[in-house]
């Protein structure tokens, strides 16, 4: 096949070759720039978009946080100790109608709380109390979604200043 292509390259003039090979460098470059660099660049600018967008969003968050825990501080009672905490867990859990399925200490004031198959608005208005009433702190949480669809949460919750 490559043989019949040059011997067919060969049959044509000097004149037809650099027609030819002229046509195939404008084509290549249309297909670079079309094909490539303009989806490339609108592709970059799509991203730049969406990280300013993404950057408006964690300042915003973030100025929102500082809010809640200004607010948090000022008005939920200092929580300390494992039994002050594990206490305060408890409380918050059975008015959220949350029913957790192990607690442990950690020390220094901090208890793991496992939960599982949890509705989501009731797991989430939880752990809202557990910040805003009791003024505990959410450490660590890791949530998974179960088999029944229902919401698993494992968490580390801390007094504030531990």
């Amino acid at each position: 096949m490559i043989a019949a292509l040059r011997s067919a390259w060969r049959a044509r003039s000097d004149r037809e070759q650099m027609l030819l090979l002229g046509l195939a460098v404008l084509a290549s470059a249309l297909i670079y720039v079309y094909g490539l660099f303009l989806p490339a660049m609108a592709a970059r600018e799509s991203a730049a978009r969406r990280l300013r967008a993404a950057s408006a969003d964690l300042a915003q968050a973030r100025v929102l946080a500082a809010a809640l825990d200004q607010r948090n501080a000022e008005s939920a009672p200092a929580i300390t100790g494992p039994d002050g905490v594990r206490g305060a867990i408890a409380a918050a859990a059975g008015a959220a109608g949350i029913a957790f399925s192990r607690i442990a200490d950690d020390g220094d004031g901090v208890a793991s709380v496992w939960v599982e198959d949890a509705e989501t608005p009731r797991l989430f208005a939880w752990i809202e109390r557990l910040q805003s009433q009791y003024g505990l702190e959410i450490q660590r949480l890791s949530l998974q979604v179960d088999e029944s669809g229902g919401l698993g949460a494992q968490m580390a919750v801390a007094g504030r200043g531990n």
